[in-house]
């Protein structure tokens, strides 16, 4: 049976391996590094329906979150604090495991809607 290593990987008979995070094709930076213009959640104008839809999930954590301290959403969560700041100013892609958990924290859809047509 495989038991949790300090790094986070999982430990198999001596064989240590990491949980590893698919990174969409083409989109190798952080989604704010990729607007065409503008700033993160304000007013930036992006030309990847990807980075749209990150931006739209990070306005509405940020609703979500209101005046609630980053630091008791991610004790619900169990996530990072700092997965939640990275996620809220465009510096990470968020996975779907920190959207499920922050969905369920708190009470709120995330996930944005009409995304997708191509």
């Amino acid at each position: 049976m495989p038991s949790r290593c300090d790094n986070g990987a999982e430990q198999d008979g001596g064989s240590a391996y990491a949980l590893s995070v698919a990174r969409p094709v083409g989109l190798d930076k952080a989604p704010a590094a990729l607007l065409v213009s503008g700033t993160w959640r304000r007013d930036g104008v992006a030309d990847d329906p990807a980075v749209e839809a990150a931006q739209e999930l990070a306005g509405r954590l940020a609703d979500a979150i209101g005046d609630e301290p980053l630091r008791d959403v991610a004790e619900r969560a169990e996530i990072a604090h700092t997965t939640i700041s990275d996620m809220l100013n465009g510096r990470t892609w968020p996975t779907f495991v920190s959207i499920f958990r922050l969905e369920r924290a708190l009470g709120a859809q995330l996930w944005p809607s009409g995304h997708t047509e191509g």
